[in-house]
């Protein structure tokens, strides 16, 4: 808590606009996708240049008055009437500030304001371009792409961690043989908008293979995480041979509306021969 207020008072403190300008990439994004045809906050210089207190004898005074609350308000301190700039977050703060003291000075309003620097040398500014084709095109693909994403992701993705503890341990299996047991984990969250039911099965298992858990059967509600400890109980001379094998489980899972079956793999490790 600490830690993070001071976090929060050296962002706000000081380091505001130094964020905005060294580390958001909203600038550089911006820079880089923009030109002259573009919408962006921009101040009309040949309204209101040349500022007060800047003329020379006999010129005409533009509109801006030189106040310098456009600089004042701005959360990246930047002036605005150098131009569009990388560091403009178009807040638009300027152009409120500026639209206030145009009011007050009897000056018509917009001095700052959404623009582009193509209308500011009165030409016409052009909406369709091959920039804009390009970005769209690249946009639709990005949508078709996350939407195909979407529809083929897993509603409830499962994964099997090995446990923390040794890889195996040795037991005697009721039947009085050698025996191995695996630890294991299984982390499963349910994506679905309704809670749905897991069963845990091992089909078509080796003869004294044995699988342990609190539960085979468990409940998922919508958005959880969960995670299920599972022993796996089998016989020595399975892994005797190459000191490992792959065991295949299914995973039934009960969505209220239909039934899936998910297949998941046991890496299950043991003592070979040459260990005995």
């Amino acid at each position: 808590m600490a830690f993070v207020t001071g976090l929060v008072w050296f962002d706000f403190g000081w380091f505001r606009e130094q964020f905005c300008i060294i580390m958001c990439p909203f600038g550089r994004f911006q820079s880089a996708l923009m030109d002259r045809h573009s919408l962006a906050i921009v101040y009309d210089h040949h309204r209101g240049e040349p500022r007060k207190g800047s003329p020379e004898f006999g010129e005409k005074k533009g509109d801006c008055v030189n106040c310098f609350k456009c600089v004042a308000v701005c959360p990246t301190a930047i002036d605005i009437r150098r131009g569009v700039q990388m560091e403009c977050i178009a807040c638009t703060a300027c152009v409120d500030a500026c639209d206030e003291v145009m009011e007050k000075v009897g000056k018509p309003k917009g001095l700052i304001r959404y623009g582009s620097e193509i209308e500011l040398l009165g030409k016409k500014r052009f909406r369709l371009r091959p920039r804009v084709a390009l970005y769209s095109v690249l946009v639709g693909i990005l949508a078709i792409g996350f939407i195909v994403a979407l529809n083929q992701r897993q509603e409830v993705p499962v994964t099997i961690l090995r446990a923390i503890d040794t890889p195996f341990r040795p037991v005697k299996l009721s039947d009085g043989r050698d025996g191995i047991v695996n630890h294991f984990q299984i982390v499963m969250e349910n994506h679905h908008f309704s809670p749905v039911q897991v069963r845990i099965e091992i089909p078509n298992a080796p003869e004294g293979l044995r699988l342990i858990s609190p539960l085979k059967v468990f409940d998922l509600k919508s958005g959880e995480n969960q995670r299920q400890h599972v022993f796996v109980e089998f016989p020595r001379s399975l892994t005797e041979t190459l000191g490992k094998i792959d065991l295949p489980i299914q995973l039934k899972i009960d969505t209220h509306n239909d039934l899936e079956s998910r297949e998941a793999t046991f890496h299950l490790v043991g003592p070979t021969q040459q260990d005995q």
